[in-house]
């Protein structure tokens, strides 16, 4: 077999073989192959050497982009639970609430109406400072139902008393006073020395004589009879029970 060479680094067959092969082609051939040539060959490839020392190290290069943050990991075990901490101090105390709605009314022993009431006197207000209070009673007691509403006035005519209403009574009437009718006859012809009339009738004659316990009168017949309740009875220049005066108040 024959020698094998290279020429331009192309494994190829000797040189007489090779000059066989080529005919009149033009081949251009380097000096270093030429010198190959001459030499007689190149030789067979040598043992690989020894790996030479590692150079010197580089300087650092410049420093990366932030990678993109991965994916959380999994979430951990739970850990024991810590002791129970101790009772830090109670916080101040909030306003105290209420339970009675606006337009509630009560009687209120004191002489000043309390923080959220108004003693009902009649007073005209302003819609728009109680507007919860108009929504409760508007005008029923007065105003014009357009900047103003009114409190009902139970402090008039020396006290008002309070009644239910019914099916002939609204809210806020005011009824006047009365009394049931008192009926009663006298024998008016009296003869002397009869006791006359009792109770709430007397007669006189024109002087300050009085039956009935108060002076004996002679005649037999009187020439005016008197109806008088308070010979029998507390009177006053109104109809009322007992009472107590206390202030009418009302919620807004």
């Amino acid at each position: 077999m024959n020698e094998m060479i290279t020429i331009n680094g192309i494994l190829m067959a000797t040189q007489n073989e090779f000059s066989a092969h080529a005919g009149n082609a033009s081949i251009h051939v380097t000096a270093q192959e030429k010198e190959k040539w001459n030499s007689g060959g190149q030789g067979p490839k040598g043992d690989k050497g020894d790996p030479g020392a590692p150079g010197p190290e580089g300087p650092q290069g410049p420093k990366g982009e932030p990678g993109i943050q991965g994916l959380p990991g999994p979430q951990g075990p739970k850990g024991d639970k810590g002791d129970k901490g101790e009772t830090g101090p109670a916080g101040p105390a909030g306003p105290c609430g209420s339970s009675v709605a606006p337009g509630c009314f009560m009687w209120f022993c004191g002489s000043v109406a309390p923080d959220g009431w108004l003693e009902c006197n009649g007073t005209i207000l302003q819609i728009s400072q109680y507007p919860e209070l108009y929504a409760a009673i508007s005008i029923i007691y007065g105003g014009d139902g357009v900047t103003t509403f009114a409190l009902p006035d139970l402090t008039k005519d020396n006290g008002l008393f309070i009644r239910s209403t019914s099916t002939e009574r609204t809210i806020g009437s005011i009824q006047g006073d009365a009394i049931r009718n008192i009926t009663g006859n006298l024998f008016t012809y009296i003869q002397a020395n009869s006791t006359g009339g009792a109770g709430v009738f007397s007669k006189t004659k024109g002087s300050n004589q009085r039956y009935t316990g108060h002076a004996d009168y002679s005649a037999q017949y009187t020439g005016n009879l008197i109806f008088d309740a308070s010979d029998s009875v507390p009177t006053a220049d109104e109809n009322r029970p007992v009472n107590m005066a206390l202030m009418p108040i009302i919620k807004y």
